[in-house]
């Protein structure tokens, strides 16, 4: 027995690893003795047809030398990623290579060449990518790794050492954003085509990036982007923002500053003046509210400049902002509204994590003026008041068309948003909603709203119904469980059949 060997073949129907059956057929030849533990023609494939044939080993003796080849056939991506406890459900492709090991059991060396086919996001194939990597004494190097997309292309090159430098380069020329969308996050409509370079040198533990880009035939939400280009840096773990500009119809909004990179990775508060707090600006100085429909599809369209700056400090996870900006005399059109708001003057004050607005608007022949608080710690709310006194204001809508009056205010009673206030109410024609469905994951809110039918209030449905009401009824509970008290009465009611 000084020299034990096994000489046998191992046969298994499947194989499960991190939750999911993802190998069958395996079968190989597998020898050990003291000096070499050595495998030949171990075979593996997937249920959709990938498959992998390695053969190799490792001495036994005190240099633990490793030596084999992996050649791979169809190889699911989605497998793989996990396979290493990487599982992406988004991305997928079929990988086709050869992997060559070496080195040694504490240093090991491998050589990857292949082809990734059918690269696909979503089910959405993107293009087919071509690999050339190595990693031999700590040091990454990518000869080749390129991804044609449509006219586009992305590309990566250079060496990563693990104890010393790093030299890599990520280029993208005239790349469609919209396949790798979902990456992101879900149902962000946007399109544009991305050109930009990143380089990465330094000392690999601590490098310089640095980053240009631009997006052409851009648009988020609907809304086209004449422009936008980022100039940034990372060095000595601080993210310097050179400038990240969008631009549109000569109007342009700005963003510079700096972001260490403690400010990311810090839970809790960071004072403002402290050297790991962020220091981000937000210029709006040269911005329009033409920038609205960007942040919200409830927006059509808006015009009217914009003046101030807000600076951003604090953490990410507990931030904080300051600064003031203005609008006068702006315009703003509700994409379910046909009327157009006009002579918007508002100022939308921030003080640490707190943020007051207030605003005068008019719609027709009325107005109304509008006030609200927040406060916040963290990426919670934890104060927020609003009030909007209504002059006349007239809309035009579906459901509302007319003047509206009265005094409405959201403030917080019992942990609960509530909506409080009255109505008086002439000359004005309603709608009721077919559809006032409520869910589980719609946040409730609770009712306290006193409404006055005077002359001319109508309840109209051009198949359903034409009425006329006058009256006084208290609505308050909740919107999931409402109450009501008081009483309409009915005048001149014609059921249109």
């Amino acid at each position: 027995m000084d020299n034990p060997q096994f000489n046998g073949y191992i046969l298994s129907d499947a194989l499960s690893i991190n939750g999911g059956e993802l190998l069958n057929d395996i079968h190989g030849h597998v020898y050990a003795d003291k000096t070499v533990v050595n495998v030949q023609d171990f075979t593996f494939a997937e249920k959709d047809g990938g498959r992998y044939v390695a053969k190799g080993g490792m001495k036994l003796d005190d240099s633990k030398q490793l030596f084999g080849v992996l050649d791979v056939t169809n190889g699911s991506v989605k497998n793989l990623l996990t396979l290493l406890d990487r599982a992406n459900e988004h991305l997928d492709g079929k990988l086709n290579g050869s992997v060559e090991i070496g080195g040694t059991k504490d240093n090991p060396s491998v050589n990857v060449v292949g082809k990734i086919n059918d690269v696909s996001i979503d089910d959405k194939v993107v293009g087919d990518a071509t690999l050339n990597a190595s990693l031999a004494n700590r040091k990454f190097k990518i000869t080749t790794l390129k991804l044609p997309v449509d006219e586009g292309l992305i590309a990566m090159g250079g060496t990563l050492d693990l104890d010393g430098q790093a030299d890599l380069q990520v280029a993208l020329k005239d790349v469609d954003i919209v396949p790798f969308l979902p990456l992101v996050g879900k149902d962000i409509q946007a399109t544009g085509w991305i050109t930009g370079v990143i380089n990465v040198t330094g000392e690999t533990k601590n490098p310089k990036v640095e980053l240009s880009s631009s997006v052409e035939s851009g648009s988020f939400n609907g809304i086209g982007i004449d422009e936008g280009f980022v100039l940034a840096t990372m060095q000595d773990h601080v993210i310097q923002i050179q400038r990240i500009q969008g631009a549109k119809s000569g109007y342009k909004l700005s963003i510079y500053g700096k972001v260490p990179l403690a400010a990311i990775y810090t839970s809790g508060y960071i004072p403002a003046n402290d050297s790991k707090s962020m220091d981000v600006t937000i210029d709006f100085n040269e911005a329009d509210m033409a920038v609205i429909p960007l942040v919200t599809t409830s927006v059509k369209n808006a015009t009217g400049p914009l003046k101030g700056v807000i600076r951003l400090t604090g953490t990410i996870d507990q931030p904080e902002a300051y600064g003031t900006v203005s609008v006068r005399n702006g315009t703003m059109k509700l994409t379910s509204v046909e009327n157009e708001i006009t002579g918007i003057d508002g100022d939308l004050i921030f003080s640490g994590q707190q943020g007051d607005f207030q605003s005068r608007i008019n719609m027709g022949k009325g107005s109304a003026g509008l006030a609200a608080k927040v406060n916040w710690s963290g990426h919670s709310l934890t104060n927020y008041k609003a009030a909007v006194q209504l002059d006349g204001l007239e809309v035009r809508s579906e459901y509302v068309r007319g003047p509206l009056n009265g005094e409405l205010y959201i403030a917080d009673r019992d942990g609960l948003p509530t909506l409080i206030g009255n109505l008086n109410l002439e000359k004005v024609q309603f709608k009721i909603p077919l559809s006032m469905e409520s869910s589980e994951s719609t946040r409730n809110m609770g009712v306290d709203v006193t409404v006055h039918a005077g002359k001319g209030v109508r309840l109209y449905d051009r198949t359903l119904y034409n009425m006329f009401i006058s009256g006084d009824v208290h609505f308050g509970g909740t919107l999931q469980n409402p109450t009501a008290s008081g009483q309409f009465d009915v005048r001149m009611v014609r059921l249109n059949t």
